[in-house]
């Protein structure tokens, strides 16, 4: 799992850093909230994913909190939501990307 805070110091360039983790992962996990749809970071992150085909069905989208303003395009994937039943969401995170894990071999 990439953090941004764990992965870039003071001074570094952010996004050159978020465009390398972003190439050399297998799968992103999208936390949808009313900050994170305001967020540019975020739409350029979700845009990438949705048009590298190495993330074809690697999408996982979890809302953390009641989110309105979800873009079209992710209105087609089907979302978990973490903030209805967080025990079942986190074990359907872990358990759809193990699940993808095991597809990449």
């Amino acid at each position: 799992m990439w953090d941004s805070d764990q992965e870039v110091a003071p001074g570094e360039n952010w996004s050159l850093k978020a465009g390398k983790a972003l190439e050399e992962s297998d799968t992103m996990i999208v936390l949808l909230s009313p900050d994170s749809m305001a967020s540019p970071w975020v739409r350029r992150e979700i845009d990438y994913a949705l048009s590298s085909s190495k993330y074809k069905d690697r999408l996982i989208l979890v809302v953390t909190s009641p989110t309105e303003d979800i873009p079209w395009i992710l209105r087609k994937l089907r979302p978990i939501n973490l903030y209805k039943n967080p025990a079942r969401a986190s074990k359907r995170i872990v358990d759809d990307v193990r699940h993808m894990a095991e597809a990449t071999g």
